[in-house]
């Protein structure tokens, strides 16, 4: 099951700028925070992450007023 959630990480990290996710699971699931870029849609993340797995937990994280003012102020500065 661990080789099967490595070679899984390896293909979702792949596809999609992801970190390791903080919340605990009763069984040693793969837990992680995964970042759509680009023309990602959460769907897509869906699709592909269903056609991989069993997705038992999903959730979508929406940036903070903070986040988005941080963010701005980076794209500004490079450009």
């Amino acid at each position: 099951n661990s080789d099967n959630n490595d070679a899984l990480e390896k293909e979702i990290k792949d596809k999609f700028s992801t970190s390791k996710a903080s919340f605990k699971s009763l069984e040693n699931d793969l837990k992680l925070n995964i970042k759509l870029e680009g023309n990602n849609t959460s769907s897509e993340l869906i699709q592909f992450l269903s056609s991989k797995a069993q997705v038992n937990h999903f959730v979508e994280i929406i940036p903070n007023a903070s986040d988005i003012f941080i963010q701005a102020v980076k794209n500004n500065s490079n450009g």
